[in-house]
């Protein structure tokens, strides 16, 4: 804890310099570490690793209750003077109560610190979410593990919690995604199967709150050359399909509200 800490501290105490000795500039703003994002592997892999996140930014928040201006010189913050700290999950120990949801709204508690909690999905019913895992041996029940994570986190009570269910691989701006028995067209709607009736449910929760919302971000590992595309094509192609079937012009690794996507029109309308 105390070296991760301290690379945080190495890390504001070069950008304060930066910006008020090195540089100087009449905008300060915009030099300001923006965010932390902490990513995966999975964060929430187990209990320990949650209890060790949130020991983390709880040394954060105090950081601010004892230095307050220090921190607000090299973060930015928000309109209530809150610093963004972003969390990518796959949900799934939330989902399986590994990780107990007094737990998550335990994230809500700090006074400086405001939480963005990712819930990333791939695909919108069971076969279509193994067909885009790396795992060949993708078992059901962890799509049903982020199903469930998405249906208690609707609910949940929280002051400085954000919660955003985001749907990856959607498409990418040169290919659209597909599987060996799945055509591109059809990687990205709900059925009739249970799984998918209770995902469109709980999506239906995050449309046009605050506190939560539903995004997609498209996804995709190429070059800037078109060699580099075409050799990515060729090495994947049997999950990639040239086509116009899903919206060409997401930006990648960006996420853009599903109101901006083909998505509105099929949660607006129903299955």
């Amino acid at each position: 804890m105390d070296e991760v800490f301290e690379s945080l501290m190495i890390c504001m105490a070069a950008n304060y310099k930066y910006i008020y000795e090195t540089v100087k500039p009449r905008k300060p703003d915009f030099f300001k570490i923006q965010s932390l994002q902490i990513i995966g592997g999975e964060p929430f892999i187990s209990p320990e690793r949650f209890n060790f996140i949130f020991e983390f930014i709880n040394r954060l928040d105090n950081l601010f209750a004892k230095d307050f201006e220090y921190c607000r010189s090299c973060l930015r913050l928000d309109s209530k003077n809150r610093f963004k700290v972003k969390i990518f999950t796959n949900g799934v120990t939330i989902g399986n109560g590994e990780i107990d949801l007094a737990k998550i709204e335990e994230l809500s508690r700090f006074n400086n610190i405001r939480i963005d909690l990712l819930v990333s999905i791939k695909g919108l019913y069971e076969e279509a979410f193994c067909a885009l895992q790396s795992d060949a041996g993708c078992g059901g029940e962890y799509f049903e593990h982020q199903v469930a994570c998405l249906e208690k986190l609707a609910d949940a009570t929280r002051r400085n919690l954000y919660v955003h269910a985001v749907l990856g691989f959607y498409h990418s701006k040169n290919f659209n995604i597909r599987a060996p028995h799945i055509d591109a067209k059809d990687m990205f709607k709900f059925n009739e199967a249970p799984l998918s009736v209770r995902l469109y449910s709980a999506l239906e929760k995050y449309k046009g709150k605050r506190d939560k919302g539903f995004f997609v971000e498209p996804i995709h590992a190429l070059g800037k050359k078109e060699e580099d595309k075409e050799k990515f094509y060729n090495k994947n192609s049997l999950y990639l399909e040239r086509s116009d079937l899903i919206e060409p012009d997401l930006q990648s690794n960006s996420k853009t509200n599903y109101e901006k996507t083909k998505l509105k029109s099929l949660l607006d309308k129903g299955k």
